[in-house]
């Protein structure tokens, strides 16, 4: 971009000399030739002063832009996540969805008015967190649906709602951090928040086809007794 600039400089300067060159067709020799020279070097510093300052100001845009971005894929995340929620049969997790929904655009808010150049990693792990609380809520409207499906169905529901509710109450204390001033702490947070998840599913290796999965993996039982 500097090299850009310099070209372009040098060619406006070449333009105005030879414009007020010809202009001063009746002037004296000197000031035809120191006028259009000092004009020359003028108007190149102007331009490339200004073809600078546009520079920074492209990038200072293009990581808004982008920090926007993130902002409202992580708004888009939560209108999506209330609407699996609104179809929930649990007052519980509707009642911490819809909290959720009104803590985090507000979480958003608050660091791009406190801390703006920070607004895109802190969207960008807070969009992270998101897509895990939609699997979340989409798995526990699967038990709720079809219980037969899962393993201790009643318990699986138990957790989940327990999960969204952490994050909730993640999002809040992360809302105070800001508030406080205190963004180092508020970056701690997002970096070491473990994402909510359901329980593993407790499902035998010979009857589960994802037995490679970790995430459907049986654990192996503490009580001896239970051994095979």
């Amino acid at each position: 971009m500097t090299r850009h600039s310099t070209l372009t400089a040098l060619l406006v300067a070449a333009l105005v000399f030879v414009a007020m060159f010809a202009l001063l067709a009746d002037a004296t020799d000197l000031i035809r030739l120191f006028g259009p020279a000092v004009l020359a070097v003028m108007a190149a510093g102007g331009t490339k002063l200004m073809l600078q300052r546009s520079a920074a100001q492209i990038s200072d845009e293009a990581y808004r832009d982008d920090a926007k971005g993130q902002m409202r894929a992580c708004l888009d995340l939560v209108a999506q996540i209330r609407e699996n929620a609104s179809r929930a049969r649990s007052n519980s997790l509707r009642n911490q969805v819809e909290r959720m929904a009104q803590v985090v655009p507000e979480l958003l808010r608050r660091v791009e008015r406190t801390s703006p150049t920070s607004l895109y990693s802190s969207a960008s792990q807070l969009r992270t967190h998101l897509e895990s609380l939609d699997g979340v809520v989409r798995t526990f409207g699967d038990i709720e649906k079809n219980p037969a499906f899962y393993d201790r169905p009643q318990e699986q529901l138990v957790a989940g709602e327990q999960a969204v509710h952490r994050f909730v109450e993640f999002a809040t204390d992360s809302i105070k951090l800001v508030n406080q001033g205190d963004l180092a702490a508020y970056q701690a947070n997002l970096d070491t928040v473990a994402p909510p998840r359901m329980p593993t599913l407790e499902i035998p290796t010979s009857q589960n086809p994802m037995s490679q999965n970790p995430m459907t993996q049986a654990p192996t039982p503490s009580n001896p007794e239970e051994q095979p």
